[in-house]
Parts: C-alpha cells; sequence; structure tokens
C-alpha cells in the first residue's frame, strides 16, 4: 500500500506557517501595549509630582512667572496624557484583533488537523483491512492445498 500522504498537507503548512506569524505580531502587539502602558504610567507620575509641587509653589513664596510656568506644564502633562490615552486605547485595538486573527488561524489550523487525522485513520483502517484480506487469501490457498479434494 502505499506511504499515507494528506493531499491539502501544503494547505495545512500555510495555516500554520500563518498562525505562527500571528502569534508573533500579537505577542509584538501586546510588547508595544505594555510599553505604551508604563509611559501612561509614568506621565500620571510626573503629573501628580508636578501638581505636588506646584502646590507646594503656591503655599511658598514663588514668583508668579515661575506658578505660571508650572500651570503650563501641568496644562501641557494633562494633554499629553489625554493623547497618550489615546494612543493606548490604539494600540488595545490593535492588539484586540490580533488576537482575534490569531484565534481564527487557530482554528482554521485545528480544522485541516482534525481533517489529517481522520484521513490518517481511514488510511489505517484501510491498510489493516487489506492486510486482513492477504492473510485470508494465505489461509485460503493453504487449506486448499492441504486438502486437495476442496479445491
Amino acid at each position: 500500500m502505499k506511504r499515507f500522504q494528506f493531499r491539502l498537507q501544503a494547505a495545512l503548512d500555510l495555516r500554520r506557517r500563518r498562525e505562527e506569524t500571528l502569534q508573533g505580531e500579537l505577542a509584538q502587539s501586546r510588547v508595544r501595549e505594555r510599553h505604551e502602558a508604563e509611559r501612561l504610567e509614568r506621565l500620571h507620575a510626573a503629573f501628580d509630582h508636578a501638581a505636588h509641587e506646584a502646590a507646594l509653589a503656591r503655599q511658598g513664596h514663588f514668583h508668579p512667572e515661575e506658578t505660571q510656568a508650572a500651570v503650563r506644564y501641568l496644562e501641557s502633562l494633562e494633554e499629553m496624557i489625554a493623547t497618550q490615552k489615546d494612543l493606548l486605547r490604539l494600540v488595545q485595538d490593535e492588539t484586540r484583533r490580533k488576537r482575534a486573527e490569531v484565534i481564527t488561524a487557530t482554528q482554521e489550523r485545528k480544522a485541516l488537523d482534525n481533517l489529517r487525522e481522520q484521513h490518517l485513520r481511514d488510511y489505517h483502517r484501510q491498510e489493516l483491512r487489506e492486510e486482513q484480506n492477504f492473510l485470508d487469501e494465505i489461509a485460503t490457498l493453504r487449506a486448499a492445498r492441504l486438502e486437495p479434494g476442496l479445491a
């Protein structure tokens, strides 16, 4: 009997490579998401520190220019935080899309894997059937040789 060969092996290989590629892209997206979240945390920490310094400046005897500069700095930090939040949301959306793509690719690959396994089981059943038929034929021929009146 011929060696087992899955007719859709090329498609299965292609789906495996696509799944691996998408998993790599998902990993990169997760790294970027973590990086952007850390950047947002640093901006929040800078804002908290600047707000604390501004509060101390109001209590102390600072010049109005320094107080105005502190207020402008806080406003710019607020804008940067808002921009960073938007960017983080975009990156999170991209991560969700990549995760969905990986799930779809995995399901598609598993469907072909299952089909391959079914074909392999069918192949083994056919192989056993042919072997059993061969053995039955040998037994029949042997019995016919041993009992010449039956043949």
